[in-house]
């Protein structure tokens, strides 16, 4: 009786417990800690060490909801949302959070989507807004000019707006947007020549035929 006794316990203990299984094959051996928050302190809520492979397993409690950190050794950290999910994730270059992948997990996969929309539309809106002004004697452009940024400008809200009410990324994405953090990379935007930025984010915005000429203006005064 004793044993089946604590086999129940045992049981009940992994079905309250959270898991994260991962792939870092340059984190071979390296200690891996979830960093979890407590309002605005940090806890550690789950550890383990990386094997030969990089493969590694964080068991952490089924209670916390929340964003928190995977801080790998002392050489990057990782924002993850838990949200009463199983996931698995990889990272094949610890430099590079474009190589990181996430299985079975929609609130991270919604989180990097999110942020992705979000840079791409800021960075359609930096061109479009330097434009502006330049065709205010040109009343066709300007109005599809400004037409253009109130679209941009709702881009990421939409894309917030169709997110399940009860997700965590919803609300997460709107507290990053509002604290102007959003970001896909350890990189925040590199400064940049300001014209070089502006060029920079023209070539990703689809102009009308009228305000092609935009792009000749702008590579023209950067020189």
């Amino acid at each position: 009786m004793k044993k089946i006794f604590l086999l129940i316990v045992l049981i009940a203990q992994i079905l309250a417990e959270q898991t994260i299984k991962g792939t870092f094959p340059q984190a071979r051996n390296m200690e891996i800690t979830l960093i979890g928050y407590a309002g605005f302190s940090e806890k550690e809520i789950a550890k383990t060490t990386a094997d030969s492979l990089g493969n590694f397993l964080l068991i952490y409690p089924e209670e916390y909801k929340g964003a928190a950190l995977s801080q790998i050794q002392n050489v990057t950290k990782i924002i993850v949302l838990l949200n009463h999910e199983n996931f698995e994730m990889q990272l094949d270059n610890l430099q590079d959070f474009n190589t990181l992948k996430f299985t079975n997990s929609f609130e991270n996969d919604a989180f990097a989507k999110g942020i992705m929309i979000y840079q791409e539309a800021e960075q359609k809106l930096t061109g479009l807004k330097y434009l502006l002004p330049l065709y205010k004697n040109n009343k066709i452009c300007e109005s599809w000019l400004q037409k253009e940024i109130n679209t941009q400008e709702q881009v990421f809200e939409n894309f917030i707006e169709k997110l399940p009410k009860d997700s965590y990324v919803k609300s997460y994405l709107k507290y990053r947007k509002f604290i102007g953090e959003v970001q896909l990379t350890k990189e925040r935007y590199k400064e940049l020549n300001r014209l070089a930025q502006h060029e920079d984010a023209l070539k990703k915005v689809r102009f009308c035929k009228r305000c092609i000429v935009a792009q000749r203006i702008v590579k023209r005064n950067s020189k």
